[in-house]
């Protein structure tokens, strides 16, 4: 996880939305025979990350095709062909895009960049990993572009999971989630937005005698939606080193009282009537209209909310804003979660010069620019708001703001890679907390279970020596 304070958010791109409820564990891998580049051609090029210069011939892109569509893709990828005349690019574009790429990689007709979230459902990203098939892409971020970056964005396992220092994915897309509410509600109550738990739950009793309820998210379909709270409150309460001992396995990690604390916030919200009735059997956008209806304050979210649901009925003057997650005690810094969607190059890649080349033409200003107008997202780029202003959403923008401030606390990670195994630690997690708010179990009795599956996956950790990674370019 990046221990960092980050200075701005924007927003992911509805894609990942769809895909938070599925782990790190039980990835399938792919083919790790190679015929160009693979993991033991140490010499070449795709093997070392080294860049010839040449930028030429044909670049192969693979990209998630979102609800935005990919015309920003033919678009950007005719710019890229104007500054490079010698480069031709081909795009494939598909929701189901690690199902379609996967048998290419095997088969030596791998593209030259991917874009797929590491939490697409697919693994895909997390097999490369663990097959040691992407490129060392340092060189992208010399010449002052990492400076340009979130601080700390590039320094988690997602990026460099060898920890030999070297980076090996690059983030096309970044997003700052937390608490969602209608501004305009609470504007018109004389409802101050809460800091703490205390005063959520004071405002929510205020909201009750409205027929109001506190608490909704899409229990039925993406329970780990919640993740937007429950990360943030567990790095807020015990620092964000507890959050790196959960996602690491280190024995005692759900014990710990900053997991007790999170967890009872829920059994407090389940015992006190405070979830919206049927929330457990509601999908995102079920949940999601209701939350637009006033039916709910709160719901766990990210910026993409509002380009989802921008045709669903509302309430009148509806306001989308964010908050951080409360703290629960007075002094505690709040935190928010952030997330990223990467891109990437397999080591099967033909024409890695090119692939660096449009990999770091992604983050010029202009291109910047194009993609946010078209997709409402943006990278993690320092200057990210100015260049973006009036090109995103309310939503997205609200995200930003709390991203922009060094009053919270921005959290990220996820749960290390593991060799394959049927345990779904993230799953069985955010089911959980299900079962919690529904009566059917308690903190202590989920904190046990899930520091059991914790110990059983510490023993299945994929390690990777500096000399192995260096050797495979992964």
């Amino acid at each position: 996880m990046s221990k960092v304070k980050k200075v701005l958010a924007a927003v992911i791109a509805a894609s990942v939305a769809a895909s938070m409820a599925v782990g790190a564990t039980g990835c399938q891998k792919v083919d790790t025979a190679s015929s160009t580049g693979g993991a033991g051609d140490t010499g070449s090029a795709a093997a070392s990350g080294t860049s010839t210069g040449n930028i030429s011939g044909e670049l192969k892109l693979a990209v998630f095709k979102g609800g935005y569509g990919d015309q920003v893709w033919k678009d950007i990828a005719a710019k890229f062909e104007e500054k490079y005349p010698n480069v031709k690019v081909s795009i494939t574009s598909d929701p189901n895009l690690g199902d379609v790429i996967r048998p290419k990689i095997i088969n030596n007709d791998a593209p030259d960049l991917i874009y797929l979230a590491s939490t697409n459902k697919s693994g895909l990203m997390q097999s490369l990993i663990s097959d040691k098939q992407l490129v060392d892409v340092s060189d992208v971020f010399e010449d002052g572009l990492k400076d340009k970056l979130i601080d700390g964005v590039l320094d988690g396992p997602t990026y460099q999971p060898y920890g030999d220092g070297k980076i090996y994915a690059a983030p096309l897309f970044y997003s700052v989630n937390g608490i969602w509410y209608d501004a305009n509600l609470f504007e018109k109550n004389g409802w101050s937005v809460p800091k703490t738990w205390d005063e959520a739950f004071a405002v929510a009793d205020k909201a009750k005698q409205q027929g109001i309820a506190m608490y909704t998210y899409a229990a039925a379909n993406a329970p780990a939606y919640n993740e937007n709270v429950v990360w943030p409150m567990i790095a807020a309460i015990g620092g964000e080193q507890k959050l790196d001992d959960i996602f690491n396995y280190k024995a005692g990690a759900w014990n710990d009282q900053a997991v007790t604390d999170t967890l009872n916030i829920f059994k407090k919200i389940g015992d006190g009537g405070y979830l919206l009735d049927g929330t457990m059997g509601m999908t995102h956008t079920q949940s999601q209209q209701q939350w637009l209806q006033d039916k709910a304050l709160f719901i766990p979210n990210g910026a993409w909310i509002q380009n989802e649901m921008k045709d669903s009925p509302r309430a009148d003057g509806f306001k989308f804003a964010m908050m951080p997650t409360p703290a629960t005690k007075e002094g505690q810094k709040q935190a928010v979660w952030s997330q990223t969607e990467e891109m990437y190059i397999p080591t099967k890649a033909k024409n890695i010069d090119a692939a660096k080349a449009f990999m770091k033409f992604l983050y010029e200003d202009d291109i910047v620019k194009m993609m946010a107008k078209a997709s409402n997202s943006l990278p993690p780029l320092k200057n990210g708001p100015e260049l973006v202003k009036g090109l995103v959403d309310d939503a997205t923008y609200s995200s930003m703001e709390i991203g922009a401030s060094s009053d919270y606390i921005q959290v990220s990670g996820g749960f290390a890679n593991t060799q394959s195994t049927n345990i779904n630690i993230r799953q069985d997690f955010f089911k959980g907390i299900g079962d919690i708010l529904n009566k059917k179990t308690t903190p202590a009795e989920l904190q046990k279970k899930l520091e059991d599956e914790s110990q059983q996956l510490a023993k299945l950790v994929t390690t990777t020596t500096s000399s192995d990674a260096s050797a495979s370019s992964n």
